[in-house]
């Protein structure tokens, strides 16, 4: 009767062990990938160039930034153009563990909100500094290939975790046992650390201890399906609506800002094949452009952008074709090409080069863009 109860708890206990063992399960921070980063909001409303009026669609990120040209005229200048943009609701659940994470994606709409801010800060015609402060806000309408939401993803790691968590009770509890002395030749020696709330406590710290063999395997395992995950999904269909505004101050404090700029994306990204990615949209922008001259005539301008990209997640050319209406002035077209490139983990340069054709002054400008964005890494931890 006592090796049947003896037998009895080693199955109990083994049950528990592996359906209630929650120290190696991945949490929301642990989903983020190293994705293109999208245009900021706050970014594109103070940079007034034609291949901004397209606002590429995006997946959250905790946090992202972008920085207008490090080189000017042959010098290393300091970006005149900065922005950043934070997501409050993965902020907030950086924690948040994969089995919760069902219950997260009921309510993406909201949690896909993301704030951005930014500075523009140069010197006008008359030599005097000036600054533009932006706030935009941007969501997701559709996204495809969002980590935090995307169940399909959630459940390939789960099971995942669940095969891992059988080879980690074969090898990790046996070398538990074996270095606090218990001996594994016991049928119920499981028990006897699972049991005990003090061995129990240890094991789960050593467990959970990144540096641990068990959780290093684990992480491995994860980031295999994360890399996966990216050559199969960085041109996943998506949709975008994002709005700025912008206040202008003819001194460098910002002391006597004005409300000088309103803009509205709506854009879209299809999925053309493995490799190719088509997005498109509609931009409305609202301008003071006379502010300083306390001229309060408004101007704007409408512009439908496309845009293609070819290539793979981390390196990708792309093209594009604008064509803008202004008020007061005639419409005008404008073409260019560029590259997107993934230096390192979480650092992104985009390079394009593209001319500006205005029908009323019959004359075409160059315009380049050579910008660099950067979020959280991977690995990086908070």
């Amino acid at each position: 009767m006592k090796k049947e109860i003896r037998i009895l708890i080693f199955l109990i206990s083994t049950v528990h062990y592996c359906l209630a063992q929650p120290d190696l399960e991945p949490v929301l921070k642990q989903l983020k990938l190293n994705v293109a980063i999208p245009d900021l909001p706050a970014f594109n409303i103070l940079n007034n160039q034609a291949q901004n009026s397209l606002l590429r669609p995006s997946t959250p990120q905790a946090i992202t930034s972008a920085f207008s040209s490090f080189y000017s005229n042959g010098k290393i200048i300091f970006p005149e153009n900065i922005a950043l943009e934070l997501s409050p609701s993965l902020l907030l659940n950086v924690n948040k563990p994969l089995s919760e994470l069902n219950e997260y994606s009921k309510n993406r709409l909201l949690n896909t909100l993301r704030i951005s801010v930014g500075t523009l800060n140069k010197s006008d015609e008359l030599t005097i500094k000036s600054r533009s402060i932006g706030l935009g806000f941007r969501i997701n309408l559709l996204d495809k290939a969002d980590p935090a939401t995307d169940l399909l993803f959630h459940q390939k790691i789960s099971d995942a975790l669940k095969d891992f968590r059988k080879e980690t009770r074969e090898i990790f509890l046996i070398q538990f046992a074996i270095k606090n002395n218990i001996d594994i030749n016991q049928l119920d020696f499981e028990f006897l650390i699972m049991g005990n709330p003090a061995l129990k406590k240890r094991f789960d710290l050593e467990l959970a201890n990144e540096n641990s063999i068990p959780q290093k395997r684990f992480l491995a395992i994860l980031k295999k399906i994360k890399d996966d995950y990216k050559t199969a999904n960085w041109n996943a269909d998506k949709i975008d609506l994002a709005s700025a505004i912008s206040f202008k101050s003819s001194d460098s404090l910002a002391k006597n800002a004005k409300l000088s700029t309103s803009e509205l994306w709506f854009s879209a990204a299809k999925r053309c094949g493995k490799n190719g990615l088509l997005t498109f949209g509609l931009n409305g922008r609202l301008e003071n452009q006379n502010l300083v001259e306390n001229n309060n005539k408004l101007n704007y301008q409408i512009t439908l952008p496309i845009r293609y990209y070819i290539g793979t997640n981390r390196v990708k050319a792309f093209a594009d074709a604008h064509y803008q209406y202004k008020k007061n002035t005639k419409s005008g077209l404008f073409a260019a090409f560029g590259s997107e490139l993934n230096l390192y983990d979480g650092f992104w340069l985009m390079i394009s080069t593209g001319f500006e054709y205005n029908k009323k002054l019959n004359n075409a400008t160059l315009q380049t863009s050579f910008d660099l964005k950067i979020m959280l890494p991977e690995n990086f931890n908070f």
